[in-house]
């Protein structure tokens, strides 16, 4: 639904916002890498991996900051509640 789909982005926003500029650059690199030149159907694909990398990236970090709580405090300035 999309209330869960905001509340998801949401939950991670911040640390999505951290992450793209590293996606960009690693897909940007593949794509130089294989000659493939930013056309309009590889521009949506290329956004839309973009977004759904970095909402993954951070609910991954999210997850690990759970056991580590470091990670999360360095990367979304959150500490783990008593």
């Amino acid at each position: 639904s999309l209330h869960s789909l905001l509340s998801c982005l949401g939950c991670h926003s911040y640390f999505a916002y951290l992450f793209p500029p590293v996606i960009i650059t690693y897909l940007s690199l593949y794509l130089t890498g294989h000659g493939r030149i930013m056309t309009s159907g590889i521009a949506i694909i290329f956004y839309c991996l973009v977004a759904a990398l970095s909402i993954a990236v951070a609910a991954l970090s999210r997850k690990i900051g759970l056991s580590f709580p470091l990670l999360n405090q360095l990367t979304i300035g959150t500490t783990p509640k008593k």
